[in-house]
């Protein structure tokens, strides 16, 4: 991933607010999982039993692949992951969600889980990933609990 973001200015997206160039992502509640509304439109006959527990789920359903043959390709990917991350903080307090970019020769894809303690998507070692570059952003909910 270092090599692919050699010339990318990752702090410009976090700062940056996309949200004037690309819809920002809708988003279901379908049990205790938040999943996106066009991923949940089109797994709906997937039942959260047929997974090894809800993170799985969460990132069969919450997943986009987009197109990555170049700059402007990668940038909007990029817009794309930070604009989600921003929509996933403060969903709710005290729930917590890691945004994650896969980018292969061939392929990009950009999916969502919240943070369960027990629960994990990747291998601890993202260079372990021979395949496919790996990028992982967390969106923590940054707002202060009233109770």
């Amino acid at each position: 991933m270092a090599e692919l973001l050699q010339d990318v200015d990752l702090e410009r997206f976090e700062t940056s607010d996309s949200s004037s160039t690309t819809t920002p992502p809708a988003f279901v509640t379908v049990g205790e999982s938040v999943l996106l509304k066009s991923g949940w439109a089109e797994a709906k006959d997937i039942s959260p039993s047929k997974f090894p527990d809800r993170t799985g789920f969460e990132c069969f359903v919450n997943h986009v692949h987009l197109p990555l043959v170049g700059e402007a390709q990668l940038v909007s990917t990029l817009h794309y992951v930070f604009q989600l991350r921003r929509a996933l903080r403060g969903f709710g307090t005290g729930r917590n969600f890691r945004v994650i970019f896969s980018a292969s020769d061939w392929d990009s894809a950009v999916r969502f889980h919240e943070l369960r303690p027990s629960e994990s998507w990747l291998a601890d070692d993202l260079e372990s990933y021979l395949e496919e570059a790996i990028l992982t952003v967390v969106a923590f909910d940054d707002r202060k609990s009233t109770t």
